[in-house]
């Protein structure tokens, strides 16, 4: 062993192990989570797949904060699939935000109970991708039969 190793290594065993403070969110992270957050807010409206062909999707969503968040699932008949009943039902989800601009958020939403099932019908769940850019929500269907969904933020 070299001299300056010899001293990297005695002065680690010197010191010791150094505990650090948790590391806290600046503000300005904490204002951009919360804004995001906020974005989810409204009506969004789109399309998902699943065993009874491509359906129409509505989500009402109103998130209080990344573990927060509640939500409406109305499904009815696409024009290309004619015959879909109406169905509602609810959801609770949570938001996982990434500070890299590169990486979209991720909503995570899981069914609860329904509020009109019609028969022989079973609640999905939903995970996707946020484009606050693109204002809409992509991603995969969780359920048997499923494969994706997508939905644009309404504007009023």
């Amino acid at each position: 062993m070299n001299k300056i190793s010899s001293t990297i290594l005695s002065s680690c065993i010197i010191l010791g192990t150094i505990s650090l403070p948790p590391i806290q969110p600046t503000a300005l992270a904490q204002v951009n989570r919360l804004s995001r957050v906020a974005f989810l807010n409204g009506v969004w409206e789109g399309h998902y797949i699943c065993g009874q062909g491509i359906t129409n999707l509505r989500l009402t969503i109103e998130a209080k904060s990344t573990t927060n968040i509640d939500a409406i699932f109305l499904f009815y008949e696409h024009s290309l699939n004619q015959g879909v009943p109406l169905g509602q039902f609810r959801m609770e989800g949570t938001l996982e935000v990434f500070d890299n601009p590169g990486i979209p958020d991720i909503l995570d939403l899981r069914a609860t109970n329904w509020v009109n099932q019609p028969s022989g019908y079973v609640t999905v769940n939903l995970i996707g991708d946020v484009s606050p850019s693109q204002r809409k929500i992509t991603g995969n269907v969780i359920g048997r039969g499923c494969t994706r969904f997508e939905v644009i933020k309404r504007e009023f």
